[in-house]
């Protein structure tokens, strides 16, 4: 099974290091990704018809296709988890929608889920989870979904889901607030985001023995923003020093270092030249950070040239570059950004690494204005949900839409 990061995982709420960053980005901060699809095999229907997979057209078409709705209670930030043969969508809030730029704390959390068969396109409903699931992020690790459900500021719970027998328990682990939830290959790891309100370690689920350990610690010391990703070079950690005020004095690059599994040691990676961080793609020796956009430091502190948010970094010598044949503008921005493979979806465009490419998505009339949940399922993206703002309030939607060329 493909390793899943769970960049899907949306991002942890800012600290004050964070905020301070993001104001000094202004540009595309990145939505939270979790169920879509888009298929590179020929498929075609008319935009906004309802279709399943199977159908086929000219291989030079592409349009959006509607799928079964989603059978539960519409609902924002569920989290999701591609399990190699379904897609689970895993509680979320029904509470009041949160409009554009806003955020919003989840209210309303829901227990319930559904899995999405992307070769019928339609849905099965799941044994309910022991608690409601606000915000809850998901990775698929073997047989076993792990998801993580914060239900009050100081306690965190993880628990596991088995989609054969759809059975949900409750894991004992070392988990605290701020952990993030990474899956690699047979291991799970908790990931430290933030070394802001101290020390947080790294910790690593041998799938084998069942036996937490510890992470040694790495070359970059205290930061915020941290991520490690699996590649087949190891474990690569970026993160931002953690220093009062990011980008008071300069730009606030993204660190890297690579962690290599069977000698357990860290290398320290050149830095890079870029602003943004993770959710990160892999393709091969390519790690991918497809985020447009870049920031100058603003009229006060300007640091003197536009720094972009995106890049990518080679590896195993972490040699760092900008984005390929960047495009312009913000094609579709209500539709969430996901990070795939070779493939991604950032600000409405279709990024092919394999090919340096990047292609606009096509526009549906009945896409919703904001659509929060999309998700790959290997070369496939679906976008789920999503909420309509044609009027004050906004009508939270069940409509699920694949894209297909």
């Amino acid at each position: 099974m493909d390793t899943f990061v769970a960049r899907a995982v949306r991002r942890m709420p800012m600290s004050r290091h964070s905020r301070s960053m993001d104001r000094r980005r202004g540009l595309h901060a990145g939505a939270l990704v979790v169920a879509a699809t888009l298929s590179l095999s020929a498929c075609a229907t008319t935009p906004g018809t309802t279709a399943t997979p199977s159908e086929t057209a000219s291989p030079d078409a592409r349009a959006w296709v509607q799928f079964d709705d989603f059978p539960l209670e519409p609902r924002d930030q569920p989290a999701a988890a591609w399990t190699g043969s379904e897609l689970l969508v895993l509680g979320g809030s029904t509470g009041p929608p949160c409009p554009p730029n806003a955020y919003c704390i989840a209210g309303d959390p829901v227990a319930d889920g559904a899995a999405l068969d992307p070769e019928t396109g339609t849905w099965r409903a799941i044994a309910d989870a022991p608690m409601g699931l606000p915000s809850p992020t998901a990775v698929t690790v073997g047989d076993l979904v792990y998801v993580t459900s914060t239900l009050i500021a100081d306690e965190q719970t993880l628990l596991s889901y088995d989609p054969a027998a759809d059975t949900w328990a409750t894991v004992d682990a070392p988990l605290e607030v701020g952990h993030l939830l990474v899956a690699d290959g047979d291991d799970l790891l908790l990931v430290s985001a933030s070394d802001e309100y101290g020390g947080v370690p790294d910790l690593v689920l041998d799938g084998a023995t069942g036996e937490w350990t510890e992470l040694p610690a790495d070359p970059i010391g205290d930061a915020f923003n941290r991520m490690l990703t699996p590649t087949t070079h190891g474990l690569v950690l970026t993160a931002h020093d953690l220093v009062d005020n990011p980008g008071a004095d300069g730009p606030s690059l993204t660190l890297a270092a690579l962690f290599d599994r069977e000698t357990q040691t860290w290398t320290r990676l050149p830095d890079t030249e870029q602003i943004a961080d993770w959710p990160w793609a892999v393709n091969g020796d390519r790690l991918i950070a497809p985020s447009l956009g870049g920031a100058d430091g603003g009229e006060i502190g300007n640091w003197g040239r536009v720094y972009p948010n995106g890049g990518v970094i080679t590896l195993p010598d972490g040699a760092w570059e900008p984005l390929p044949n960047l495009p312009t503008g913000n094609h579709q921005p209500g539709l969430a950004d996901a990070v795939g493979t070779h493939l991604s979806v950032a600000s409405g465009y279709l990024y092919d690494d394999d090919a340096r490419t990047w292609e606009p998505l096509p526009p549906v009339d009945d896409i919703p204005d904001v659509v929060r949940t999309t998700a790959w399922m290997g070369d496939r993206l679906l976008a789920f949900g999503g909420t309509a703002w044609n009027n004050r309030d906004g009508e939270r939607l069940r409509s699920v839409w694949m894209l297909t060329p």
